[in-house]
């Protein structure tokens, strides 16, 4: 018991301290260890809520360093869990500070057959598919990034690009993610930019291809309600300096 104690003093003061050299930078942090193994502990008291009053929908963070930029989301919702884990976490960087599409993460976004071919194995049957369906990812998708290709980015990567995704001790839904900046192209030493963060949610999507197909002039889709009472995305800002 008293080892127990101990650990968990050491835990929280180690922490304490840690978060002790996190300066602000407009909405993001800069000075933030982070390792990208989806626990989320590093960032403790630094991810802000989104939801109505004392329900948490979700949560988020993003903070860089020297080299990286670092991105935290918890995802307490179940209904928006599953819609996180079927159309990805989003991470989008805009480099004009700009609440425009920049360069764009997506992940978990699993493979199409492996999900036809688990949900025709599981009919009728009441399972958890969640560990599954972020285990059938296949990569990173990414566009608008400098170096990379737009599409399937290997999980393995030679870039440092790197996403994790878990569920947690209390059936949150965890992600963490870490951006090399030296794929999204800063023009100088000291830039402020726009980060969006969320989940591609169904809605999302529709709105999307309706909106590229009025540009195009396209078949028109019908103009549906988002069916969250929360944001289910948000804008940060902040100067990055390398």
């Amino acid at each position: 018991m008293r080892k127990i104690i101990l650990y968990l003093f050491l835990f929280f003061t180690l922490t304490a301290h840690a978060q002790e050299s996190v300066q602000k930078s407009g909405d993001l942090y800069k000075g933030l260890s982070v390792e990208v193994d989806a626990e989320l502990d590093e960032w403790a008291e630094l991810l802000t809520p989104v939801g109505n009053g004392e329900d948490t929908a979700w949560s988020h963070a993003v903070a860089f360093d020297a080299e990286n930029l670092y991105i935290a989301m918890r995802i307490k919702d179940k209904i928006l869990q599953q819609e996180a884990i079927r159309g990805g976490l989003l991470v989008n960087v805009n480099m004009k500070n700009k609440k425009q599409d920049g360069s764009l993460l997506l992940f978990p976004v699993p493979d199409r057959e492996l999900v036809k071919e688990f949900t025709n194995e599981n009919k009728n049957q009441n399972k958890d598919a969640r560990a599954a369906l972020i285990d059938f990812a296949r990569g990173y998708q990414v566009k608008g990034f400098d170096r990379l290709l737009d599409g399937l980015l290997s999980l393995e990567n030679t870039y440092g690009l790197k996403a994790k995704v878990k569920i947690g001790d209390d059936d949150e839904l965890n992600y963490e993610a870490k951006i090399p900046l030296s794929t999204l192209a800063l023009n100088n030493s000291k830039q402020t930019i726009a980060v969006r963060v969320g989940v591609n949610t169904q809605w999302m999507q529709i709105q999307r291809i309706r909106n590229n197909n009025r540009r195009g002039q396209g078949r028109s889709i019908q103009n549906l309600k988002n069916p969250y009472d929360f944001d289910i995305d948000v804008w940060l800002e902040g100067e990055i300096d390398e």
